[in-house]
């Protein structure tokens, strides 16, 4: 009843080696590259349409008219 037990301490995530292989390292790096590129152009695309749209005069109905 007086056992006292010790946690092992955590161990830190160990790198496998397909992890640590430089060709796939550059691989996730273009592909990160390319998402960040696909954000940016579909920002600026929202910001451009979102301008043009302020320019549209609002379709307001008279009524009886």
């Amino acid at each position: 009843m007086n056992e006292t037990t010790t946690a092992a301490p955590a161990a830190a995530p160990v790198d496998t080696p397909r992890e640590r292989d430089p060709r796939v390292r550059a691989t996730h790096r273009r592909v990160l590259f390319a998402i960040a590129i696909a954000c940016v152009l579909l920002a600026a695309i929202g910001y451009v349409y979102a301008r043009w749209l302020m320019t549209q005069p609002l379709p307001l109905k008279i009524p009886g008219h």
